[in-house]
């Protein structure tokens, strides 16, 4: 018995050092990050970014996690950025140069659109 839980905390110690890598090395590649927020500041989580590279036409999509905070692994060029959100208007950046190695901040304040409502919901 004493043998299978050792196994076990072995196997999940394993598997935290390999998860903790691989997140290290998200957050440590070049690229574009920042925050979505309201106009009075609070997070937007969940939103969703669309990176257009000008040059390549290639499309980019991540969201934004849990508090609000994105970080988007892209090759230098220049990108227009666009953001969406539930109850928020569309949020644009055209021609964002991302030039050197490293990251390029860019935050996102949201305007607040049409209010979410149940007969919106059911319509998606």
């Amino acid at each position: 018995m004493k043998i299978l839980l050792v196994l076990f905390l072995l196997g999940v110690t394993a598997l935290n050092v390999h998860s903790g890598a691989v997140v290290t090395s998200q957050r440590d590649c070049d690229g574009i990050r920042g925050r979505v927020t309201t106009p009075e500041g609070w997070l937007i989580p969940r939103a969703r970014i669309n990176f257009l590279n000008k040059q390549t036409k290639k499309n980019t999509n991540i969201e934004t996690d849990e508090n609000g905070a994105y970080h988007a692994c892209l090759a230098l060029g220049t990108y227009d950025i666009t953001v969406t959100s539930t109850g928020f208007k569309t949020a644009k950046r055209k021609a964002i140069k991302f030039e050197s190695s490293g990251s390029l901040t860019v935050d996102f304040p949201m305007k607040r659109g049409k209010p979410v409502t149940d007969q919106a919901i059911t319509q998606l």
